[in-house]
């Protein structure tokens, strides 16, 4: 299946605890220039999806939090899934979304369908792809949530 967003980049990172954060900085603005001009020429929003060891995700977005905008939600596993209005602008962010549940994978992919302002950072310990080929998560989410895949390890 081709990615919705017409565009897939995957990028792996190795990032440690210390170094490379200034790199990862330099590569996320130079990244989000270019998604921005994209923007500006009507492609559609850039969802992030982000792989690996949770204390390094964690390091990761709180290097990009300065340049998400606005985090108008916030979703874990054992929460009831709340979306964002189609028209609010900002960040939706998942953590362990391999972990959402069946009804919320179809309510979150009807509303990535709606043309919402709402960018995605999705997080996920285990490939998406692996749940996907299992049967656990929906092969259209997963395309949808995975415009710009990052792979951080230690």
């Amino acid at each position: 299946m081709e990615n919705s967003s017409n565009l897939f980049a995957d990028v792996s990172l190795g990032i440690g605890p210390s170094d490379r954060v200034s790199q990862l900085r330099e590569e996320w603005r130079m990244t989000r220039a270019v998604l921005m001009e994209l923007q500006q020429m009507g492609k559609p929003k850039v969802n992030l999806l982000l792989t690996g060891m949770d204390i390094v995700i964690q390091n990761v977005l709180q290097v990009l939090m300065p340049d998400l905008r606005n985090p108008v939600s916030t979703w874990r596993p054992g929460q009831r899934l709340v979306l964002p209005s189609a028209t609010k602008a900002g960040t939706l962010i998942l953590h362990d979304v391999g972990d959402l549940p069946r009804e919320d994978q179809r309510r979150l992919l009807e509303w990535t369908l709606t043309g919402n302002r709402t960018q995605v950072v999705s997080t996920t310990r285990v490939p998406l792809q692996t749940r996907v080929q299992a049967g656990a998560f929906m092969e259209t989410l997963y395309y949808r949530l995975n415009s710009v895949s990052v792979n951080v390890t230690e």
